[in-house]
């Protein structure tokens, strides 16, 4: 597409270092791999290495490289059958996390061998913390990248400074500063319209007081202008709508009412710290967070007592109930049922296999090596249903083949969320897309979706649970 070849140009005029941050669903994979390419054509010699979540190595990456860039040798680099990939690989592949294991000197010999060298990160939004031991380490290869990519649809979806690690790693000349005077200069610590000075050095007792007193950091107004007039000429940004004639998409907020049991459960832990499940069976709660999940539990119909007993609340689960019904009212089209919980998917694939229907799974107790079947039996229609977490299946993949999202439960992070969205409402789409959300009334699900959607932060929720508690 046509804001593809302009990233590729603008990639080729920045000398290989550059920010693709493209929406979801505007092809940054192909993007960056036709970059690469045309780097190739110059330098017969050059080869990339792609960092990514573990997610996409196999169902993005190594699917995109077979399918338009076949001429490309690939080699995992987690695998351990060989100790070394061949000489002719072009393009080796690895996860973040692999950078924190006995992998990273693998690819640190590697790519110190002398060889001309280009360097994806993708989801760079992974980045996103400065004093990670993923970014050090990221960094601490950085010299042997002639060319530098960063790739994210979110690159900072929290606050500013999110996007220096990412900076700091396509050219350290972007921002020009070591990250804690760059933080200094351009963020304050605020409360409302109260704004104190940018640059007040403070020590850790002082910043945990004035935390407790409200305040948070932000970016000095002035500053913000100034931060991405500096960031432009380094990236290409691209909104979804700007570049694809996409359908429409359509919100539906089912709001259920809990079970009995489940509210008289979900009021004893809003009041207090404890609740009784059934006889002598009891969850615990020992911090507001712990409560906080407590309650997210509940209003699924379950939760995990003292012992690590993942119980069930009362004989009836509204959600369920909800659910099935949603189902049969979207007749024989595909669907996502994104998850939090282990519980949840289990719950919610017994009952979709009971009823003889076929489901793809994508969750952290799928092996690797089954998650790529998975996904091409929901590809090719062979499963009508895909019960997934969004954090393992929630970036890079392309699931056009439906147009049906259910969001079961949620947590507070608008990118998880706004990347499980993006699984279907990206190029290829065809149909309308539709999401619906289950909500419990009257409970922190409610909560939650402003979170989400952006009404209300985390800090604010976990508040109000805290002083309901101490009312």
């Amino acid at each position: 597409m046509r804001h593809q070849r302009d990233a590729v140009n603008r990639a080729v005029i920045n000398n290989g270092k550059i920010a693709f941050f493209h929406d979801i669903g505007c092809g940054k994979t192909l993007t960056a791999l036709a970059t690469f390419s045309d780097f190739r054509n110059f330098d017969p010699h050059l080869k990339l290495l792609i960092v990514c979540p573990l997610s996409l190595v196999r169902d993005v990456w190594i699917r995109e490289i077979e399918k338009f860039y076949p001429q490309y040798n690939w080699f995992d680099l987690r695998l351990r059958k060989r100790k070394h990939p061949h000489a002719n690989t072009d393009i080796h592949i690895i996860n973040y996390e692999s950078l924190l294991t006995n992998n990273f000197k693998r690819i640190y010999d590697l790519i110190a061998e002398g060889e001309n060298w280009m360097c994806v990160a993708d989801e760079s939004s992974r980045l996103k913390n400065a004093k990670s031991r993923t970014v050090k380490k990221l960094l601490e290869l950085r010299k042997y990248f002639k060319y530098r990519i960063v790739m994210s649809g979110t690159p900072a979806p929290n606050i500013e400074w999110e996007y220096w690690p990412q900076m700091e790693f396509v050219d350290p000349a972007i921002l020009g500063m070591h990250f804690y005077k760059f933080k200094n200069i351009y963020f304050t610590l605020s409360r409302g319209n109260e704004n104190l000075p940018p640059g007040i050095i403070m020590n850790s007792m002082t910043l945990r007081k004035m935390h407790e007193q409200g305040f948070k950091y932000s970016i000095v107004p002035q500053k913000r202008d100034e931060l991405f007039e500096r960031m432009r000429p380094w990236c290409h940004q691209i909104n979804a709508r700007d570049c694809m004639d996409l359908p429409e998409e359509t919100n539906e907020y089912r709001r259920i009412r809990m079970s009995e049991r489940q509210e008289e459960v979900y009021h004893q832990m809003k009041r207090s710290y404890i609740a009784e499940i059934r006889e002598e069976k009891f969850i615990v709660a020992n911090v507001i967070l712990a409560k906080i999940m407590k309650l997210r539990q509940i209003t699924s119909g379950f939760a995990i007592n003292v012992d690590g007993e993942e119980l069930p609340i009362g004989t009836k689960n509204p959600k369920i109930e909800e659910l099935l019904a949603l189902i049969d009212e979207c007749g024989k089209e595909q669907m996502i049922i994104w998850c939090q919980f282990h519980w949840e998917m289990d719950q919610v694939e017994k009952i979709l296999t009971d009823r003889g229907e076929c489901v793809s799974l994508m969750h952290g107790r799928v092996p690797e090596k089954h998650r790529y079947a998975h996904i091409e039996n929901f590809l090719n229609g062979r499963n009508r249903f895909l019960v997934a977490h969004p954090k393992s299946a929630g970036h890079g993949l392309t699931l056009t083949n439906c147009h049906i999202s259910v969001f079961f439960s949620m947590d507070y992070s608008n990118e998880s969320y706004i990347q499980a969205r993006g699984r279907i409402y990206r190029k290829g789409q065809r149909t309308n897309c539709l999401y619906f959300h289950l909500i419990a009334e009257n409970s922190i699900d409610e909560d939650i979706l402003e979170v989400v959607l952006g009404k209300k932060t985390t800090e604010e929720m976990a508040k109000k649970y805290f002083n309901e508690l101490k009312s």
